[in-house]
């Protein structure tokens, strides 16, 4: 289940939906301006998304460079939200935290009460508990800048499964989709996703 804010819905008519005099590109470059810094991320060990494509939307005749400053913010972000809002409650059986770092207030305001988006994007206690192996945790990101050059959001594409120790064997819980991201309160929060989650039972 998804739910895309006003903002990023005018956001992405205004630059997506201009897509034919838009140019695209990928790599690595640095931005002229300061950014948002990362968001703290809280969860160490294994669990992090790897970033398995940067691309460019730009309204200009050659897209510039993927800004690392605003990948490694925006995966710093993705992270605390995988350890914190994922993987957290499923290791330990207690409630999510920190999701004010990683969220904006409209977003937080979705996800608050029990439902499919708040599923969609957080693990609740008590639904299921055990030892977490990261599968596979994946984003292919791409950045849309404005006419002046400035990274107006990100979007990534997520493909994610941990598998949690269950009796004999395993649940594969399992994402998929996209999380738009833009610059509030000085750093990258979530502000939009469209994603979807199953959890599949396996024997050991």
């Amino acid at each position: 289940m998804g739910s895309f804010s006003r903002r990023s819905f005018l956001l992405a008519l205004l630059l997506v939906g201009l897509a034919g005099g838009c140019s695209g590109g990928d790599g690595s470059g640095a931005g002229r301006s300061s950014r948002p810094r990362a968001a703290a991320t809280t969860q160490a060990g294994p669990y992090a998304f790897a970033i398995t494509g940067a691309a460019v939307r730009a309204m200009a005749p050659q897209a510039p460079a993927f800004p690392p400053d605003v990948s490694a913010a925006v995966k710093a972000s993705l992270d605390t939200w995988l350890g914190n809002a994922v993987v957290g409650p499923l290791r330990t059986g207690k409630p999510s935290t920190g999701l004010d770092t990683v969220f904006t207030e409209p977003a937080l305001g979705r996800i608050s009460t029990a439902g499919a988006e708040r599923s969609a994007m957080i693990e609740e206690v008590g639904t299921l508990r055990g030892k977490v192996q990261q599968d596979r945790a994946n984003a292919d990101l791409t950045a849309v800048t404005t006419p002046g050059g400035e990274v107006a959001f990100v979007t990534a594409q997520i493909d994610l499964r941990d598998a949690v120790r269950s009796g004999d064997g395993y649940v594969d819980v399992v994402r998929g989709g996209e999380l738009v991201l833009v610059p509030d309160r000085g750093t990258w929060r979530i502000d939009a996703f469209d994603v979807v989650v199953h959890r599949d039972t396996r024997a050991k």
